[in-house]
Parts: C-alpha cells; structure tokens; sequence
C-alpha cells in the first residue's frame, strides 16, 4: 500500500469516526420541556416565604442543594435519590422553586421537578454506577410540595360543619328520630 493510500484509508477512517460520534451525541435523550405547577399565595413577608419554601422541601424529602439565591427568591434542590433492583424503577429527582411578587403580601409560585430513571442493568442499588435517562417532570410531587406551601401558610384551617364530639351528633340525631 503506497503512503497515498495509507493517508486517504487514515483520513476516511477519522471522517467516519467522527460522523459516528457526532450520531452517538445526538441520539442521547435530552431534558425534556419543563412542566411548571403554578399557584398564587398570599403571605405576611418574603421571609415567610422563604421559610415555607424551604419547609415544603424539606417535607417532600429533597436535600438543600447549592443552588439558593434568596434575592431571586429561586431555590434548586439536591437530587433525591430512590433506587430500586430493577432497571428503569430507580429515579432521582430535582426540585426547582421560582417565587414572583405580585403586589404586596401576593406571591407566584411555580414548582418544577425534573426525574430521570436508572437504566442500568447490573448493580442497580448502586448509584455510582447509575445510568441516568430523562423523563417527563413528576408534576405530581411538584402539586404536593405547593400543597405543602399552602398547608404552613393556613393553619387556621377549621371544619366548621364539624361536630364537636362525633358521638353526641350520633345520639342527638338518633333521639331526634
């Protein structure tokens, strides 16, 4: 084979490579489009605001994570990790809370978290041997952390059709027969 040869084999030979890693990047499943859960709430100050947002993470069981600018009233959880032994059943996911003033006392808040899945098949309860896929947002959980948010800011809650002692609105209701 003369040098000619060898250096276009060479060089056809890195084209392909390179067209082959450029296709294994693309085919990679991507961070799909955020799905935002959405709420307004009224409360006394940003500081309470604050507080509860963090309560309502702490709560769902999402670890502080390093992203958590109070200024910006914009927190990005840790990843909460739950791992299973079979492939695709593990997950971890992020949470990720945006508070906008509205007016005075008047917040919007909105609540993402992002999930991805293990695709791996062998040692799947290990988590650095994870492999990581993409899924939709768990828009589930981020209605349970704003749920939360609304638990800490009405305590106040009472059921005022409630009787007193269940009991005693049994035998009033049976003697009024």
């Amino acid at each position: 084979m003369t040098r000619r040869a060898a250096r276009a084999l060479s060089l056809a030979t890195l084209t392909l490579l390179a067209l082959l890693s450029l296709g294994a990047c693309n085919s990679a499943p991507k961070e799909p489009e955020p799905t935002w859960t959405s709420s307004q709430l009224v409360v006394g100050s940003d500081n309470q605001l604050w507080q509860v947002v963090l309560l309502a993470l702490n709560a769902t069981g999402f670890p502080q994570g390093a992203e958590m600018n109070r200024g910006d009233m914009h927190v990005v959880s840790g990843w909460k990790i739950e791992l299973s032994p079979w492939k695709g059943r593990g997950t971890r996911k992020q949470a990720e809370v945006l508070c906008t003033p509205l007016g005075p006392g008047r917040w919007s808040v909105d609540v993402r978290v992002k999930m991805q899945t293990n695709q791996t098949l062998a040692q799947t309860l290990d988590y650095s041997y994870a492999d990581w896929e993409w899924v939709d947002d768990d828009e589930t959980t981020a209605r349970i952390i704003v749920q939360h948010m609304r638990a800490y800011l009405r305590p106040e809650l009472i059921l005022e059709d409630a009787p007193a002692d269940p009991v005693e609105e049994y035998l009033r209701r049976v003697g009024d027969d």
